[in-house]
């Protein structure tokens, strides 16, 4: 939908940099694999940690690069509101075992990163149930144990 959605909107697609030619080849992004080829157009922006004025409304983004999932993996903080994507789930982790998948810095991603955020903040991840960052510390099977 990014073409759909750029054109539609007049917005940017923006990406971190690690993942930016996963949008246009479909091994990478691994449609090849489905009956739906994806090929998006490129990147217009690159966001990373130190990406600044990006609003939605009135709301300012921060962006948290957390690479496990993906080496681009990036997770937005608004406000008391995080968007993990496919980094943090309800009482679980993003899969680590895709091409760009890496197990341990998955983890570090969360504990070094996502576990510095206060403990009431609202974990909204790319699939499954809302969370807090204090329910995954304590519940956690893959990292809560650790972050005690």
């Amino acid at each position: 939908g990014n073409k759909y959605f750029k054109d539609y909107f007049k917005i940017p697609i923006a990406i971190h940099e690690k993942d930016a030619k996963m949008l246009t080849d479909p091994k990478l992004n691994l449609s090849v694999f489905t009956d739906n080829i994806i090929t998006s157009p490129p990147a217009d922006i690159f966001i990373s940690e130190q990406t600044a004025n990006i609003l939605l409304g009135k709301m300012q983004l921060k962006f948290i690069h957390t690479p496990g999932h993906t080496q681009g993996s990036v997770s937005i903080l608004i406000d008391q509101y995080l968007i993990s994507g496919d980094t943090l789930f309800y009482e679980s982790i993003g899969r680590t075992d895709l091409p760009q998948g890496d197990y341990e810095q998955i983890i570090r991603s969360i504990k070094e990163k996502l576990f510095l955020l206060p403990d009431n903040t609202i974990v909204l991840p790319g699939h499954g149930d809302k969370t807090t960052i204090e329910n995954e510390k304590v519940g956690n099977p893959f990292v809560g144990l650790l972050a005690r």
